[in-house]
């Protein structure tokens, strides 16, 4: 069973991420517009591709495999293997064995490496880096070491060491900010400008422990977890609020004004401006944990648990449908959405796609799902036991 509680000792997540046409882009792709640029589609990371068209509940049984990417093999961590895509250019952070990873930049169709650096070597591994593309460039966080580079060259804009024993979890960037938090005795905040790498503001969660999450940015403000959920000024770093209510390390996801967090056995609603709960509903009972972090598109949020793919009303929190594999060790990733579509991957059942509204199976392939569905110009990125799997009609 590869899915782990969030407080496990942190492993290496493995993405892939696409970026321009070969050239550096002169302006950054904003989160929305068809692609899906960092962890859970954007800097707010709800997971939900809004500008999709030609994938819908009536085109997506169509669904084939267009290509098979065999040597983007790597680290199946926490979040399994994780693709970021944005055009056709591609980057991947990839476990290359001796506790070493590498980020790798692959050429899309063909797949062909174009520049690969070694980003990471050491002991204890990293704690869930997963890479940003804005503006031509490649940001990463791994380790306590936060790095830029060019996406189409390689070249090393700049580089930022932290404090020792810090190990950045997934990078954001918005409006030329980068964002992590670490994972570490104590959770911190970093804000890094995105052009010369200088450090804007760091916060520190009180003396809260192991945050394995994203910073997710909206608004101007920008909101972390560790056993709180936290929010600050995304500028300045001034503190906002801290909730009452303790959920441990979900990334905030955040849509129309709330920020919604996936727990062990509950998903929650807060208010985005003031962190007051507005609703919380269960997902599963027991110890049995739901999946990390859900989607939501504005009306419907989507969480999965080991078993199941669930729907609530986003505004309510009103469970609005249930498809149970039947299976306690089916294993879901965290799913996306994207033109009324529902993806999900996971170890028994592998690709599925519903219909947002009521809950019914469009289309299925029993890969080995061993990471998130992610959704792009009318094709889903999913990786088959260390494959990637490029689906389209």
């Amino acid at each position: 069973m590869i899915r782990k509680y969030r407080f496990v000792a942190p492993v290496v997540a493995v993405i892939v991420a696409t970026l321009g046409t070969g050239v550096v882009l002169a302006a950054p792709a904003p989160a929305g517009n068809g692609y899906w640029p960092m962890y859970m589609d954007g800097p707010a990371h709800n997971g939900d591709n809004r500008n999709e068209t030609a994938l819908s509940t009536a085109t997506v049984s169509g669904l084939k495999i267009t290509h098979t990417y065999t040597h983007w093999l790597g680290f199946v961590g926490e979040y399994g293997v994780y693709p970021v895509v944005m055009g056709n250019l591609a980057a991947g952070l990839v476990a290359a064995g001796g506790n070493r990873v590498h980020l790798d930049v692959f050429n899309i169709p063909s797949g062909s490496v174009r520049w690969s650096h070694l980003v990471f070597r050491g002991d204890p591994l990293p704690a869930n880096p997963v890479p940003a593309l804005s503006n031509g460039d490649v940001f990463v966080g791994i380790g306590n070491v936060m790095d830029a580079y060019n996406a189409a060259t390689g070249h090393l804009l700049w580089s930022k060491t932290e404090a020792p024993g810090a190990r950045f979890n997934e990078t954001s960037v918005a409006n030329g900010v980068v964002y992590s938090d670490t994972y570490g005795s104590q959770t911190d905040v970093y804000a890094f400008k995105a052009t010369t790498g200088a450090l804007l503001w760091t916060a520190a969660l009180g003396t809260e422990c192991c945050s394995i999450s994203a910073v997710s940015v909206a608004n101007g403000v920008a909101y972390a977890t560790a056993t709180h959920l936290w929010a600050f000024n995304a500028t300045t770093g001034a503190h906002v609020f801290t909730s009452t209510v303790a959920y441990p390390g979900a990334t905030p996801v955040v849509s129309g004004g709330v920020v919604y967090l996936e727990n062990t056995n509950t998903v929650s609603a807060y208010s985005a401006s003031t962190g007051s709960q507005l609703w919380s509903s269960p997902t599963v009972s027991g110890d049995v944990f739901s999946s990390l972090d859900p989607a939501v598109d504005g009306s419907t949020l989507i969480a999965t648990t080991p078993e199941d793919v669930i729907a609530f009303n986003a505004t309510s929190g009103a469970r609005l449908w249930t498809y149970d594999s039947g299976n306690s060790s089916a294993d879901y990733f965290p799913p996306a959405i994207a033109n009324s579509v529902v993806y999900a991957g996971s170890l028994a059942d592998g690709l599925q796609a519903f219909n947002e509204t009521n809950g019914n199976v469009l289309f299925s392939h029993s890969m080995l799902s061993e990471g998130s569905p992610i959704v792009s110009n009318a094709a889903v990125y999913l990786v088959d036991d260390g494959e990637m799997q490029v689906f389209g009609l």
